[in-house]
């Protein structure tokens, strides 16, 4: 039985017809390294929890429907499970080691406020394509963040984003904000890319964020509640254009 594999430390499984995993997997307590993308999963082992050495998980592109709790993943760099059909988080925390976290093309309605408390060395997430309300308050302890896309949920508010001095990339598209001041981007000081096109409901953007002297990309594009001065419009269509990038309004 591959539990009994106690110095496995790598298992590569990705694009066969896998449906099921064996329990024992939570056995081989030496494993860091597991990809079982592109298969027919539907179901992790709850054991899986108990792989206290893994550094990267890639569970991308099968049917699962939830993820074991993540809370002994101390090691864990890397969790990828993109397009799944992942419903529930039910107990995600912990990982303070994670720098990549992959949930976007999935069925997430909610995310716990604390999920983020302890990852402080995260630098990408991506959690687009799902069916969020809410942003985790807690994304604000995650200082390393450079990338956050949060792009085509059903977010009406934002938490603060302020204290994420390392962001460049946040993208933000087809969301039900009615403003994104609360976000206070403006602290945001090497932003380079904002999407926030197609929030229906999206009434203003600050005036401030024409102060963000990298700003490259910015896409405020069909919004059709959005009203933007001429002034703050010509300032950050100057700051794409001088710093080589692209205005859409």
């Amino acid at each position: 039985a591959i539990g009994k594999l106690s110095n496995l430390r790598q298992l590569a499984a990705f694009k066969n017809k896998l449906s099921t995993l064996p329990d024992e997997l939570g056995d081989c307590a030496a494993l860091e390294e597991v990809n079982f993308f592109n298969n027919k999963l539907i179901k992790l082992p709850d054991t899986l929890t108990n792989l206290k050495s893994l550094v990267e998980l890639n569970v991308g592109s099968n049917k699962i429907k939830a993820l074991p709790s993540t809370r002994n993943w101390a090691e864990l760099e890397r969790l990828a499970a993109s397009w799944n059909t992942l419903v529930m988080l039910k107990d995600f925390g912990g990982m303070p080691k994670l720098r990549q976290l992959q949930l976007n093309r999935n069925m997430l309605s909610d995310m716990p406020d604390d999920a983020f408390v302890e990852c402080a060395a995260l630098e990408a997430v991506d959690i687009s394509s799902n069916r969020f309300t809410a942003v985790p308050s807690s994304i604000s302890n995650c200082g390393e963040v450079t990338s956050l896309d949060i792009s085509t949920n059903e977010i009406a508010s934002l938490p603060s984003l302020g204290a994420l001095a390392k962001l460049q990339i946040f993208k933000a598209g087809q969301n039900a904000f009615t403003d994104i001041a609360s976000a206070d981007l403006a602290k945001c000081g090497v932003l380079e890319t904002l999407f926030v096109n197609g929030n229906d409901n999206l009434a203003s953007i600050p005036a401030a964020l024409g102060d963000l002297e990298t700003l490259k990309r910015v896409n405020i594009s069909n919004c059709k509640a959005l009203v933007v001065q001429d002034s703050l419009k010509a300032k950050l269509e100057a700051l794409c254009k001088a710093n080589k990038g692209r205005f859409v309004a």
